[in-house]
């Protein structure tokens, strides 16, 4: 791959994130940190806020895609005490 390659690559990358965080900002099924705490109640305002930035960066963005947090909470917990033990 040349380098002007990589350069459209890395370009064409940058868009589709930019264009998927604009749809995603203010809908009304993005997942919040005030809905992570009626959904964890263990969690404080800044843990919820964390967990919500995780969720986000594995593409986990909407309520609906969170469904009832059966895939991500427990990936969350184990990441948690990964980096407790470090």
């Amino acid at each position: 791959m040349t380098e002007f390659e990589r350069q459209i690559r890395r370009e064409a990358q940058n868009f589709a994130r930019l264009m998927w965080e604009s749809m995603s900002k203010d809908h009304p099924d993005e997942i919040t940190s005030a809905w992570l705490m009626e959904k964890h109640p263990e969690l404080t305002p800044e843990e919820a806020e964390e967990y919500r930035l995780f969720c986000k960066a594995n593409t986990i963005v909407f309520k609906g895609c969170y469904g009832d947090g059966s895939i991500m909470w427990p990936r969350w917990v184990a990441f948690r005490e990964e980096i407790a033990a470090l």
